[in-house]
Parts: structure tokens; sequence; C-alpha cells
């Protein structure tokens, strides 16, 4: 998958247009956009990085083969694949024999599961800045669905929401999952972290998205109206 980098300058003018139009409060609009933000960076974090983390651990360090990781899954002989690689290298440091046949067939479908669960954990650092943020939200579409998301153990972030005392108006949502994961669960801190801004990344693009087509929907009716004026 190719690196997807969004623009933050393009929400933040989106943003300075979407209140201008807007009726609602410059606090609500922050809350209520921190929170689909928040459901829609679990969803992309989801829908973006399983098959990238299979697709990452079963690359061949030669470029020539993969390996399809599923329950069952068995190394092959010809050149390893970099789950393969990795197994060896920690088992190397820790001063281990390192693993062969079936034993590293169990080896790489324990590391996928462990993948798979600190993505799972990942994702679940939204949780708390959803909750928190729901209430504040005003209601005014829809954001993707969550799916499987669940909470593991205490939360692993959290929302400020912005304050309608406030003149600037701020909402912060924070979520400590991936830096929790580089001592507790990930193998590869760096590559999660990387997911995890990803997804962020995304979320923010499709709000963004959706403020710009709220902004043209709105003002579509006053053109109309102009254009039939003077025509």
């Amino acid at each position: 998958m190719a690196d997807f980098r969004f623009d933050h300058v393009v929400f933040d003018e989106a943003m300075r247009r979407y209140i201008e139009v807007s009726r609602r409060s410059p606090a609500q609009i922050c809350n209520t956009k921190a929170y689909y933000i928040s459901r829609k960076a679990t969803w992309f974090t989801a829908k973006t990085s399983r098959a990238q983390i299979s697709n990452e651990l079963a690359s061949r360090v030669s470029g020539s083969r993969r390996l399809s990781l599923r329950p069952g899954t068995r190394a092959g002989n010809e050149d390893a694949p970099l789950a393969a690689l990795i197994i060896q290298k920690l088992r190397g440091e820790k001063g281990v024999k390192g693993l062969y046949g079936d034993q590293m067939t169990a080896a790489i479908n324990e590391l996928l599961g462990k993948r798979l669960k600190s993505l799972a954990f990942l994702r679940s650092g939204w949780l708390p800045a959803i909750r928190d943020l729901k209430a504040l939200a005003v209601a005014g579409g829809s954001a993707p669905q969550m799916g499987d998301t669940r909470q593991f153990g205490a939360d692993q972030g959290r929302a400020e929401p912005a304050q309608e005392t406030d003149w600037n108006a701020v909402a912060r949502i924070i979520n400590h999952a991936a830096s929790l994961s580089k001592t507790s669960r990930a193998t590869n801190f760096a590559g999660f972290q990387k997911i995890g801004e990803e997804g962020l990344d995304r979320a923010f693009a499709d709000e963004t998205a959706s403020m710009l087509q709220y902004i043209e929907d709105h003002m579509r009716p006053a053109a109309e109206e102009f254009n039939r004026r003077v025509s």
C-alpha cells in the first residue's frame, strides 16, 4: 500500500469555510467534527490495515514470492518470508536456536495473531474520545460504523472537548495505544504508529470531503437564485 499523507491545511481551510455557513457554534462544530473523526479513525485503521499486515509479513526478501498467511500456513524452503526473518532475529537476540518447518509455521501464525491483536488495541484507543464527545456532537449525518472495535483494559486515550466560552474553540482527540504498544503488545512499534497515522489521516480527509460537500449544498440554492434573477 502506498503511503497516505493528508495535508491538514486543506482541513483547516474547509473548517473555516464550514463555520461561515453553519448555524452551529464553533464549539459545537469542533466537538462534532472531533467525534466523527474519532469514529472514522477506528474504521479506516481497520479497513486499511489487516491486509497490509498480512502482506508485510508474507513478503519475501527476494521480492519474487509471497506467502499467504492463514491458519495452517506452511513456510516454504525456497526463500524466507519477512515473518520468518523477524522470528529468527528475535530468537537470535535471545541466544536461542532458530525454528524451521512446522515450528516456524506455528511461530509465523502466532506472530500474525499478535500483530492483529495489536491492531485491535490500536483502534480501541479512539473509544474514550468517542464516548466523551458523543453527547456534545450535533448529529447531522453518519460516520462509518466501528465494526468490532472494543475496549481493551483501561482507557488508552481521551478527548478534550471545546468549550462554549472559548472564543477560539479547540477540541482535541488523543490515542495513547500506539505508544503503549511499543512495550506491551506490538512487535513493530514504528509500523503500528504508521498504521495509526494513516487511519487518522484518512479520517481527516473523509471529514474534509464531507464539509466541502455541505458547503457546496448550502451555497447552491443562493447561487441558483442569483442566476435566475440575472438571467
